[in-house]
C-alpha cells in the first residue's frame, strides 16, 4: 500500500492531460540521397515518428527547395509504413490538438486521405504531427526546424533544413507547440514508470 501511495504522488505532477511526454527521442529527421529528384524537387528528407512508446514507427518524405532569398517550399512526397501520420504547419504557442485539427486551425501538409500543395516556409518554423495506432489518433507532436547554410559536397545546392528539437505526447488530447518539459518532470515520469513495473512484479 505504501508503494502504491508513493507511485500516485510521483505520477501526479506528470499527469498533464493524461499523456506521456517524450522530448527529442521519438521523432527523427534526415536527408535522403536521391540525386535524380534533387533538381526538380530540391532536397528530399525523411521524417520518422514513433507511433507508440515502444518504437513502432511510420515515415513520410518531404521535398525542401529554396524559392527566394528567405523562402522555401516544403511538401510531402512519399508515404511509408503502417498507419501513417498527418502533418501540419504550426506556430510556437499553438495548442495542437484534435479539436484544432478538426477546426482547420492549422495549414495541412499531408493527411492519410489527402495530399496538399507544398507550403512556403521561412528559415525558422514548426511542424505538428498527429499519429497513433489503428483508429486511435492520440499521439501529438511538434518539431522545430531551422535552415542553415551547408557547404558542398551535399546532395543539393539548397541550404540544409535541420530539426532543432521536438516533443511527442502519447495518450493525450494535444500538445503546446514549442514547450519542452522541464528535466525534473522527465525524471519524475521515469521514476513513476519504474515504480509501476516494481509494483507489478511484486504482485
Amino acid at each position: 500500500m505504501r508503494s502504491l501511495l508513493v507511485l500516485v504522488a510521483v505520477l501526479t505532477p506528470c499527469a498533464t492531460f493524461g499523456a506521456t511526454i517524450v522530448p527529442n527521442t521519438n521523432l527523427a529527421w534526415h536527408p535522403v540521397m536521391e540525386p535524380e529528384y534533387q533538381d526538380e524537387l530540391g532536397t528530399n528528407y525523411m521524417a520518422r515518428v514513433d507511433q507508440d512508446l515502444f518504437g513502432d514507427y511510420t515515415g513520410l518524405s518531404f521535398a525542401f527547395k529554396q524559392v527566394s532569398a528567405t523562402e522555401y517550399s516544403l511538401g510531402a512526397t512519399l508515404v511509408t509504413l503502417d498507419e501513417e501520420s498527418d502533418w501540419y504547419l504550426v506556430e510556437a504557442g499553438d495548442s495542437f490538438s484534435k479539436a484544432g485539427i478538426e477546426g482547420n486551425e492549422f495549414t495541412s501538409i499531408f493527411t492519410t486521405d489527402h495530399w496538399f500543395p507544398a507550403v512556403t516556409v521561412g528559415t525558422d518554423f514548426y511542424l505538428g504531427v498527429n499519429t497513433g495506432k489503428g483508429d486511435r489518433r492520440d499521439v501529438f507532436g511538434w518539431a522545430h526546424f531551422q535552415v542553415v547554410a551547408m557547404p558542398l559536397p551535399f546532395p543539393s545546392d539548397d541550404d540544409v533544413l535541420i530539426m532543432v528539437e521536438n516533443v511527442m505526447s502519447y495518450g493525450g488530447v494535444g500538445i503546446i507547440v514549442g514547450v519542452v518539459p522541464e528535466p525534473a518532470t522527465i525524471a519524475l515520469t521515469s521514476i513513476a514508470f519504474i515504480s509501476l513495473i516494481t509494483l507489478r512484479r511484486r504482485r
